[in-house]
Parts: structure tokens; sequence; C-alpha cells
């Protein structure tokens, strides 16, 4: 994942006074990898040795497409997890 979330040694002054850096993740699960009804999901994140789980069931629509909304913080390299938001479309969402 590309993002200007940087270790300790590499950071710079300016980087040591923004030390809170807020970051959102989408994720797509496309309908064709949601087999039945109302399967659970498991995903997960690693981030500098930290498990973020999140677990989520698929709606009973077959045509809607799950996204996952995971919003979180990095303060001295934890992850805390802020809000997680479940929503579903039948849209083209790219």
């Amino acid at each position: 994942m590309n993002s200007s979330i940087k270790l300790r040694d590499e950071m710079d002054e300016r980087d040591e006074v923004q030390e809170i850096r807020y970051k959102k993740l989408y994720i797509v699960i496309p309908t064709k990898y949601q087999h039945g009804h109302l399967k659970s999901f498991f995903l997960f994140f690693f981030f500098f040795q930290n498990w973020v789980y999140v677990n989520f069931y698929r709606l009973l629509d077959s045509r809607a497409q799950v996204f996952i909304k995971l919003e979180y913080q990095v303060e001295e390299l934890n992850i805390i997890t802020t809000s997680i938001e479940l929503y579903h479309s039948t849209d083209d969402h790219t």
C-alpha cells in the first residue's frame, strides 16, 4: 500500500510535527466471490505488525457489491480503528 506513512527513523522534522496521519481505505468485494446466503467474511489488514480485524456479512441481494470504508489513524506506529461503515450498492463504482 502506497501512503505517506514513514517509519520513525525516516521522518524529518516537518513530519515529526505532524505525528497523527489520517488515512482512508476502501475495499470492494465483487459478488462473484460471494457464495451462498449471509456468508461471514473476514478481512485482515496488516499495518506495522498490528492486526485490524473486520468481520461483516454479505447482503441477501446477490447483485449488490459490498463496500467497506475503514477509517483509521496512525499514531506512534499503532493503528486505531476510528470508524467502519458497511453499505451496498447496485451501481458501478470504479
